[in-house]
């Protein structure tokens, strides 16, 4: 791993590179891991940022480049401080020390969380590919063990990988295993976590095997002799039995204990966990609940059981919602994540599209009469193949085919067949920007004749008015010059070679919908502009296919793509939708404007609407398009999707799940 300077976009990243580039599986391994990484799109996660292969035929990963230490030097640098106290200040300080890392423990377990519900297995989870960066964020590293569980499974059979402290058994005796083998090396992590010491600290490879088949940890005591209270060992135990039968089936599972340990709650391996955690409650209020139980013991021991009941059960309720927004809040940043990452993918796309042209007519290719594509002004004898109605278009085009254009007005333009032919081999380019972002994220693909496509079309114009527009849309008009456009003008007069976001523009084909132009100059060899190309962008699509369609959840009442000045510029809600009047945008302002200056004031948090605290927003900035996306939240509703003792929630639907 190699630290490099993204020259395009002025960041740092981590380049890793297959040093054994000829081993043919040592390579398949490698863009499995690519892959694998790719698809987990989790805060905890370190994200991909592109995949490429050199002159030397070396493929090479660029990722985020996280500064900072692993788990296990962080707890190298704590005991080391330990080392200079006293061991009564040195258990002083253990116990709030304790619950900050199982915090970053639990961060953890949401990331292998999301990675098991895409049917991902780690693998090779270990204090040594658990990152913390410098500002307090973790990340989960080392997915190159990482394997995908196939579909109507959920077991694997494969060869020993992973590292040996920390291989479940189950894996060393070849047999099949599933999501508890990842859960067994959680509890490893969560031995080391809490005792600060290996949990098979032994050297000797033979023996450390002998270990791992018995499940015979070393002993659960603290490296300086600390006090380590019961639940939390018997929460381990379970983690890391022998039996992948006897753990945790899941990682919420064990997450949810962890969350009632630290609360000082009632847990799963406590045998009577409803008296354990009326025990808790009695020992939190100590002397006032004591007097307070006995003059109702005095006078009426079952009104003093009923009142009892009910405040268990509005802590119950509490719980539920709390769990609930954590939900919707995780779902929230993730759906912003996604759309930011894809407005910077069709930014890059298009940026390489521009270079291409600019280098292709170069050299211009002679004309190849074998080439499809339609003069937009002219019309054609018969349609050309696939050009019918789409309704994700509003209009007859054709997806197989280009369309160019010149103004009648203006002179012929020398060699254009032979520029024709040659910018039609950008053809997979075109269809990339256009067909292959903002993917439904459930089967992977768009259907162009059902769903509404958030890229509009993509298109290439030059200097001799020169037009390249993909999908085919039939006629254009004669007089349509495109040097005079808007995108073309700022894309050309733009100092730095880099895309321009222009809009919003009202879609008086498609209804009121607010477009988005992004724009960048094409540049030839000579460093001269010679044109511009664009990519047109629905707003309201976008919030369509990600908010209303991917991350439904009962208790949401409204989504919103805001402006960062307060314009709405696409929602679910009829009443506020922008409008158009003669060509004329008309923006209705964001109803609750307090609440919206609060968010501006944050990066990213919750703001409560009124006194009652019965509405919520979530929201996440969405840089790009410096807009906000915004749910609103009933949270009466919230406690009514989770079924009491069940923190997994029934009742959400199941593409809620993260």
């Amino acid at each position: 791993m190699a630290a490099a300077e993204d020259l395009q976009f002025g960041r740092r990243v981590a380049i890793k590179s297959l040093k054994n580039f000829e081993d043919s599986k040592a390579r398949s391994a490698f863009f499995a891991e690519a892959r694998i990484t790719a698809r987990l799109e989790h805060p905890a996660i370190v994200p991909v940022h592109n995949i490429y292969v050199d002159h030397a035929n070396v493929p090479h990963l660029a990722m985020k480049y996280v500064e900072g230490k692993s788990f296990w030097e962080r707890i190298e640098k704590i005991k080391r401080k330990y080392a200079r106290l006293n061991w009564y200040r040195i258990c002083t300080v253990e116990r709030w020390q304790r619950k900050l890392r199982i915090e970053h423990f639990l961060r953890v377990c949401e990331a292998i969380e999301y990675a098991h519900n895409r049917n991902v297995l780690h693998r090779d989870l270990k204090p040594e590919n658990i990152m913390v960066g410098r500002f307090g964020e973790l990340y989960v590293m080392g997915w190159k063990m990482a394997r995908v569980i196939p579909k109507g499974r959920d077991w694997v059979l494969s060869p020993i990988a992973g590292s040996l402290r920390y291989i479940a058994p189950e894996m060393l005796q070849n047999r099949p295993y599933g999501k508890t083998a990842d859960i067994y090396q959680l509890g490893l992590l969560l031995y080391e976590t809490v005792f600060l010491r290996r949990a098979f600290p032994w050297r000797d490879r033979e023996v450390v095997m002998e270990h791992v088949k018995t499940g015979e940890l070393s002993p659960m005591v603290h490296y300086f002799g600390c006090y380590v209270p019961g639940t939390l060992k018997r929460i381990i135990k379970k983690a890391t039995a022998l039996d992948p039968l006897d753990r945790y089936q899941e990682v919420r599972d064990l997450a949810s204990d962890l969350r009632g340990f630290l609360k000082n709650e009632a847990t799963s391996v406590e045998r009577f966990p409803r008296l354990a955690r009326f025990a808790r409650v009695m020992g939190r209020y100590g002397t006032v609940l004591l007097a307070v139980a006995l003059v109702v013991v005095t006078l009426c021991c079952g009104g003093a059981i009923a009142k009892l009941r009910r405040q268990v059960a509005k802590q119950a309720v509490l719980e539920q919602q709390d769990y609930t927004l954590k939900r919707l809040s995780s779902s929230n940043r993730l759906t912003g994540f996604q759309i930011e990452r894809e407005v910077v993918n069709v930014e890059n796309d298009l940026l390489a599209m521009c270079r291409e042209a600019g280098v292709r007519l170069e050299n211009p290719e002679a004309p190849n009469s074998l080439y499809h594509y339609y003069r937009g002004t002219e019309g054609f004898a018969e349609n050309p193949r696939g050009y019918e109605y789409q309704p994700a278009i509003g209009k007859n085009v054709s997806f197989r085919a280009f369309g160019w254009h010149v103004p009648n007005d203006t002179e012929e333009i020398p060699s254009l067949d032979s520029i024709l032919s040659t910018l039609y081999p950008m053809l997979p380019a075109f269809v990339k920007i256009t067909t292959e972002h903002f993917r439904n994220a459930q089967d992977g693909h768009v259907d162009m004749t059902e769903e509404c496509t958030p890229v509009v079309s993509t298109m290439l114009g030059f200097q001799n008015e020169l037009l390249f527009a993909y999908p085919f849309e039939g006629h254009r008009p004669p007089e349509f010059h495109v040097t005079r456009q808007e995108w073309y003008t700022r894309a050309i007069e733009d100092f730095e070679e880099r895309p321009v976001w222009i809009g919003p523009v009202a879609d008086t084909v498609a209804g009121d919908h607010v477009l988005m132009y992004c724009s960048a100059p094409v540049v030839n060899g000579k460093n001269e502009r010679i044109g511009a190309g664009v990519t047109v962008l629905n707003l309201a699509a976008i919030l369509d296919l990600y908010a209303q369609r991917l991350f439904v959840h009962p208790e949401v009442k409204a989504h919103y793509l805001v402006h960062f000045e307060g314009d709405i510029y696409a929602t679910d809600q009829s009443d506020l939708k922008p409008s158009s009047h003669d060509g004329t945008l008309v923006f209705h302002p964001f109803p609750y404007s307090e609440s919206f200056a609060k968010m501006g004031e944050m990066r990213t948090g919750q703001v409560f609407l009124d006194e009652k605290e019965d509405t919520l927003f979530i929201y996440i900035r969405i840089e790009p398009l410096k807009c906000v996306y915004i749910e609103e939240v009933d949270v009466s509703l919230a406690a009514e999707f989770v079924e009491p003792g069940n923190t997994g929630g029934d009742k959400v639907p199941a593409e809620t799940s993260l």
